[in-house]
């Protein structure tokens, strides 16, 4: 129905926003991991 969609597309554009956030702050938190183990050495 036509009711249904804008759910269904908001609900699709939440779960690829938060696959996104969830991707940068992984690698965010890699890169400070990364340059913590540089100041370690």
């Amino acid at each position: 129905s036509k009711d249904e969609t804008p759910k269904v597309l908001i609900d699709f554009l939440r779960l690829v926003q938060r696959g996104l956030h969830a991707q940068i702050m992984g690698n965010t938190r890699k890169k400070i991991d990364e340059d913590e183990d540089e100041e370690e050495s």
